[in-house]
């Protein structure tokens, strides 16, 4: 079963972000695993192949996550298994330095290959991320101006 599957990714994708050890994440990607971040153009991006994934993952925590004094994942609903895919709706929540809260909706779809994940895509409604877009342009000494990458920022 997938949510299992991917409920034990996102699991392991903590303990990841937690131990900066983001190899941990190997074994539920395959080799040519993609990772796209749809929405503004400031937080698209696009990582192609396992170990620019994984690059991916820990630059992106580095540049924001890490910089904000708490993080959180909000799901909305239960993960949905279709067709060799899992698809869930989530809020990813930040205090800010300031104490203030931003917050950005959502939808996320892994698809599968055997038990790993061949892609993954967060699709981000503009409205819904605006306040993230805000927290890059409130706070230009501690975030990059844009997430998407390392080589933009």
């Amino acid at each position: 079963m997938l949510t299992k599957r991917f409920a034990a990714y996102a699991q392991a994708f903590e303990r990841a972000y937690e131990s900066r050890d983001w190899s941990l994440l190997r074994d539920f990607l395959t080799e040519d695993a993609s990772y796209e971040v749809l929405g503004p153009e400031r937080l698209r991006s696009e990582s192609r192949g396992r170990k620019q994934v994984l690059e991916f993952l820990e630059w992106v925590t580095d540049a924001f996550d890490r910089k904000c004094e708490e993080r959180k994942t909000v799901m909305f609903d239960p993960l949905v298994e279709i067709d060799g895919r899992i698809e869930l709706h989530a809020a990813a929540i930040y205090r800010l330095p300031s104490g203030t809260h931003c917050h950005s909706h959502l939808y996320e779809t892994a698809t599968f290959e055997g038990d790993r994940i061949r892609r993954l895509v967060d699709e981000l409604s503009p409205g819904a991320c605006h306040e993230i877009l805000l927290a890059l342009d409130a706070y230009p000494e501690l975030f990059p101006r844009s997430l998407n990458g390392p080589a933009a920022s």
